[in-house]
Formats: structure tokens, sequence, C-alpha cells
């Protein structure tokens, strides 16, 4: 690669002999640009009529005698000889067709280096599925309809730079954020010390990064400097440490491209589109160092509050759930009154106040040039829309406008600034409330002994988040939020109302909660009517598939389009009564996989496939989520000396209503009690434990869960 060679010459002595860090990162990039532009010139090509790949001599030959025996039937309507014979002919044509294309297939994935990527290419050709490019026809600005693909760009790069203005929310207020800021109830924390990068450091980030071919405003991807990462490693590494010490964010860093990408609703509504940022790949590196070092001063002094679960690395989706909902089973078992308020914080990202984040950052032990560095990263950020996917095409582009609020989505540092920025929202909450927050979704769980005083406290619970909302310069989206009190029987349901401000809220029977439907009685119906439904287009993909696949890229298909679907949040659905309705479409998969007849015996398909049915699924993942919390569990040795057969069970607790007895805790329980011996004794071993428990599931593939606690 002439990029490799022009680089592998270059010694950077205008880099290290640079003053400052900005002067230093341009003359970094100015070589590498110059020499990336000089190997990878812009070439244009028409590509016209391609003829399909998969089109043998013989599939030719066989459409030209199909042709030949058309005219033949044409020219002999009342022949049935000539119509029986160019039936029977094009019954051969698309056998031949089919072989062509399972046989192409099959070697252009055997024969590629990076296999996965050509399947789903693959797939993507064959289904017909085209790239959302993102251009917009025309988009509805004020009682103005723009057509002009650069006027739209210009409109949605002025609606995203000037958001906090177009909310009319309250301006924050920065003494007020800091009295609440107290709330939070901290140790004694360490400063951040200043800790330089290395070669080595540089070089890991850089192969840790997701090899994507998606470019900022320079072209370069990250895909190009992993190539050369050892070549670019010593200048970045003087650059970031330059950085760090001075407390200075080079410039061009600070340039992003913003992709609108659609949300849902009319496609002609600037605040239907998320704004995804697109950096430079350079810029992610420098994040990544810091991110890094961020992360750890966080977590060694426990600074992240424990209700939040998202962007954390230990922390899990499963885990929110199941705070949320094991708290309300719990609480409908004691007979106590729950309800639930399931906020929708308005273009919460967006809104980020950046002196407010830098007196959290500050307050968090962030200080010194650390502190210097991230406010150079947040001032002078200025942005453009593209709506093409091609970064070069000025005609779709809007101009470079500054930002003075919000953090990027689509940065790596934005979402964890995001995380610090909320981080004190659950402290003022009173007793009797449970928040869980996932990234920006904020859920708040309310108990009380009655309705007048679950409303009441639902009321100071809401006026709570009002008030530092208002002081961060956020706002609820009152049309979206949700409140729902919550029964153990559709019997006890009625019609709930809370009147909040003169406003009157009524309780919903089903809320989205991190993607699961939930409803207010939590039996599951309308989420698994719902994955029904997706399950039904995965196997109309697999059946579209399987003409052309092998089984085990058939399994690939299924594994991305079916299984991730039937998977998620299983182990809170999973007992449900409904979930048969999922396991019919999992047989129905299973035998268009394996060619077999509709009412076939799936048993031992789902042990030759290697298949987990929705019940081993559901076990496996109770599992998963015990060895990751056994903390929160009890052993019958804990609770007695006795030494009786059972004191290396879990204890079951006494509990009242069925729909606890359904709970992802009580069933983790009820699961590992019944585990064969030999697999129990590896709860200590995670790894060991989940992979033994996965290889009993598929040897043994249960039905139901009457089946497993029987067997």
């Amino acid at each position: 690669m002439s990029f490799q060679l022009s680089l592998k010459d270059e010694m950077w002595y205008q880099v290290y002999a640079s003053q400052g860090t900005s002067e230093a990162f341009n003359i970094f990039h100015d070589i590498c640009l110059r020499y990336f532009e000089a190997s990878f010139p812009l070439i244009y090509k028409n590509k016209g009529y391609q003829q399909k790949s998969w089109i043998t001599m013989d599939v030719k030959l066989s459409c030209d005698r199909k042709r030949d025996l058309f005219k033949q039937y044409r020219e002999n309507m009342g022949n049935n000889d000539a119509k029986n014979l160019y039936k029977a002919h094009c019954n051969i044509l698309k056998k031949k067709i089919k072989e062509a294309k399972k046989e192409f297939f099959h070697k252009q994935i055997a024969t590629s280096s990076n296999k996965v990527k050509s399947t789903w290419k693959i797939i993507t050709n064959s289904t017909g599925s085209i790239k959302h490019t993102n251009i917009i026809d025309s988009m509805k600005c004020g009682n103005v309809l723009l057509n002009n693909p650069k006027d739209i760009a210009n409109a949605f790069n002025n609606y995203y730079t000037n958001i906090t203005s177009s909310l009319n929310t309250k301006q924050p207020n920065l003494g007020k954020a800091f009295l609440l800021l107290n709330n939070l109830k901290l140790g004694n924390i360490v400063k951040m010390n200043i800790t330089p990068t290395s070669e080595s450091e540089v070089i890991h980030v850089i192969n840790n990064l997701k090899p994507k071919d998606s470019v900022g405003y320079d072209g370069i991807s990250i895909n190009i400097i992993k190539k050369c990462v050892h070549l670019l490693s010593k200048p970045l590494t003087f650059i970031f440490n330059h950085s760090l010490i001075s407390g200075h964010n080079p410039e061009r860093c600070k340039l992003a491209l913003i992709r609108p990408i659609f949300k849902k609703g009319k496609s002609d509504i600037l605040n239907n589109y998320r704004p995804i940022s697109l950096l430079t790949a350079f810029s992610k590196i420098f994040e990544t160092l810091m991110f890094r070092r961020l992360v750890q001063h966080l977590d060694t002094n426990n600074i992240i509050t424990p209700v939040q679960f998202g962007f954390r690395k230990d922390a899990h989706i499963n885990d929110a759930i199941f705070s949320l909902l094991n708290n309300t089973v719990t609480s409908l078992d004691q007979r106590k009154h729950v309800g639930g308020i399931f906020c929708d914080l308005t273009k919460a990202f967006d809104c980020v106040n950046h002196k407010i984040l830098l007196m959290k950052l500050n307050h968090y032990g962030v200080s010194g040039s650390y502190l210097s560095w991230f406010k150079s990263y947040l001032e002078n950020r200025k942005q453009k829309v593209c709506l093409s996917p091609d970064v070069t095409d000025q005609g779709t582009a809007s101009n470079w406008e500054g930002i003075s609020s919000g953090v990027h989505q689509g940065s790596i540092l934005g979402p964890l600034l995001f995380l610090i920025y909320i981080n004190d929202l659950p402290s003022g909450q009173q007793n009797g409330s449970f928040p869980v927050i996932y990234k920006d979704d904020t859920s708040v769980l309310i108990t009380a002994d009655n309705d007048t005083e679950l409303k009441r406290k639902m009321n100071d619970v809401l006026d709570c988040m009002t008030a530092w909302l208002s002081a961060n310069g956020l706002s609820l989206n009152m049309e979206k939020t949700n409140i729902m009190k919550f029964t153990s029987s559709k019997r006890q349901a009625g019609n709930f109302q809370l009147t909040h401000h003169n406003t009157v809220l009524n309780g919903a029977d089903n809320v989205t909660f991190l993607g699961l439907q939930l409803d207010n009685n939590i039996k599951w119906n309308n989420h698994i009517h719902k994955t029904v439904n997706k399950l039904n287009s995965a196997c109309f993909l697999l059946r579209r598939m399987n003409s052309i696949f092998n089984t085990n890229t058939l399994k690939m298909i299924y594994q991305a389009y079916f299984h991730s679907v039937m998977e998620f949040g299983v182990p809170f659905w999973g007992v449900s009564a409904d979930s048969k309705k999922v396991f019919l479409q999992q047989k129905r998969a299973v035998r268009i996989m394996t060619g077999s007849p509709p009412r076939a015996s799936c048993r031992k398909l789902f042990h030759r496939l290697k298949i987990l049915t929705v019940t081993s699924q559901y076990i496996l993942s109770s599992m998963r989520f015990l060895a990751s919390n056994l903390e929160k569990f009890t052993f019958n040795s804990s609770v007695h000396d006795l030494n009786t057969r059972h004191r290396t069970k879990l204890h079951k607790p006494q509990v009242r209503l069925k729909l606890y007895q359904q709970s992802l805790y009580y069933s983790c329980i009820n699961i590992y009690n019944h585990l064969p011996d030999y697999l129990a004794v590896l709860i200590l071993d995670k790894k060991r434990f989940l992979q033994h428990v996965k290889k009993y599931l598929i040897d043994n593939p249960f039905y139901t869960m009457e089946e497993f606690l029987e067997y």
C-alpha cells in the first residue's frame, strides 16, 4: 500500500518541534491527508448494467431454451404437448438457478477472508435490502416546504444548533444545580492524576476500536489507521500527551459531521430525526484514551450511582429491568400499592449545559489540566449536517455552525459525559421510591400503603424530578411520560388517575420499558404478541434463503434474525403461558432450516442443529443472571447450620403471590435447585458453569418448564 510506504519514510520532525497541541495535530493531520489523497485518489465510475455473478453458461443456455419453448407454445396455443414441455423446462430451470446460486455463494463464502461479512452482503443483495441513504426529498421548516438538499441540510443544522431555544425550556440555574448536586453523598474523592499515554496503549486502543469504514470530514476511516497503526502510534502518543499536559484539545478534533437518522412519525418533520455524529478517526482515538482515564477515576471513587445501568461495563439492560420488576413484585407480595413513572426526557443529549457539566466534573474530582482539557473539548465545537453518504458532496451538506450545548451522540465520550451529568438525578428521591436509569431512560417505582398515599408520593417524585430537570436545563416530555399502577391481577385493575398541578394524568395499561412491552399486571401478553410478529418475518426470510444457503449459513441467519429477537427479555417473559406461541414459531423456523415437513417432530432437530428451545434459553438466561448476581441470593447453609441434604441449595423465600413465583428471582432459585449436582457445584466458576449448563440444555431439548423440573 502506497499510503503505508509514504508514512514509513516520514520522520515527523515538524510535529515534535511544534509548540502548541493544535499546531502539532494540524501538521500531523496535513501530512496524513497529503499521503492519503495521493494514495487514494477519488475515481468516479459508472457501473452500468452488471450481470449477476451466479449465472453460469448452463443457466444461460437453459434460459435461451425456455424462450424458444415459450415461442413454440404461443404459436401453438391449443397444443398441450408444447404447454407441458414448456412448464417442465421452467421447473428444470428453477432447479438449475437454485443450484447455481447455492454453489456460487458457497464458493464465495468459503474463499472469503471475512466469511461473516461476505454472508451478510449476500443476504442483503438476495433480499433486495437497500441501505437508506438519508437523502431527504422535502422537509417542512415552519410554514415553508424545502426541496433543495442544501437548504434542508442547513435547516437541520440550524435546528440542532439551536435546540435549547426551540424547546422553550427554562434557563439552567448553575447555583441551584450545585445545591442539588450536594444531595449526592460521596466519600472522599481522590483527584485525577495526570497519566501520560504510551505507544503500547495507543496501539491497543486503535486495535480495539470497531473496524468501520465510516469517516469524518477528513475521509480517513479507522480501518485505514488500523493498517498503519505502528507507523502512526509514536506521533499520536506525543500529541495526546502534549494535549493532556497543556489541557488543550486539538481544534480539528472538535469538528463533526451530523447524519440525521429517521426515528418514526412523519418523515418531513425535523423533530423526527436523531442527530448522529461522525467524528474523525483521530478524534475517536483521543476520546478513547481520555475515556479510559475518566472511567478508571469514576470506578476507583465509586462515583456513578448504582441505579444507573447504561454505558457501564459490568451493567446489563437485564439488571435494570430486574431492578424495577423485582421491587414491583416484592412490594405487591407485601400488599403494597405500587405505581410507576416512566419518564421521557426531551432531547436530553442535546440540552446538556456545558457550564453545569464542567461544574459537576470538578465536583467529582476532575480538576487541573484534566478539567481544562474537558473545557477545551466542549468549547468552540462545530458541526455540519450531511444528507449524503458521500462526505465530499457539498451539494447536500450544510454550512459549518458552532454549538454551545449538548454532547455528541456517536462520540466516545458523549455517553459517559451525559451519565455524569444526570448522576445526581436520583439523589433527592424520598423513601419508598426506587429510581431505575438506563442511559437517558428514567423510571421511578413508588410504593405506598394506600392509593391516597401513593398519589401523594408520585406527585412528590414528579415535583422533585421537575425541579432537578429545570435547574439542569432539561425537561420532561409529558406527552410521552407515562404513569402506571401495578396490580397482581386483572380484577384489581381500575382507572388510575393522577392530578399533577391541575393536569390530569391517566394511568396506562401498557408501557414500553427498555424495549419490553410491560402491562400493569405483568402478564407479558402484549410483548409476546409483538415478538411473534417479528419472528414471523424472520421465518419468511429463512424460507427465502433456504434455497440458496446451506444449513450452517441458515443457522447464522437464524441467530441474527430469530434468536436475537427471541432471547431479548426472555428471563422475564419466558415463564409466561403465552411463551408457547414463540415456541411454535421456533419449531417452524427449525423445520424450514432442515427442510422437514410441517408436522415433523423437532426434538431431534434441535439437538442436531445445537439450537436451544425457548424454554432452554429461558433456563440458560436465568442461570446467566444468577451467576452474574450471586450476591443477591442466599444459600441454605447461610440460613441454618444443620447438615441437611439441601444445604447447598439456594434458599427459597416464603411468598404469597403466584406473580412473585413467576419472577426472575424466584425462578433462578427454582431452576438452580433442580440442576444436576455436577452442574450446581460449578456455580462459582461462571464461565465453566454456563458452558456446561448450555451443553446440558442442548443435549436435552426441554419443551416446557414442567418437563425440566420433572427430568
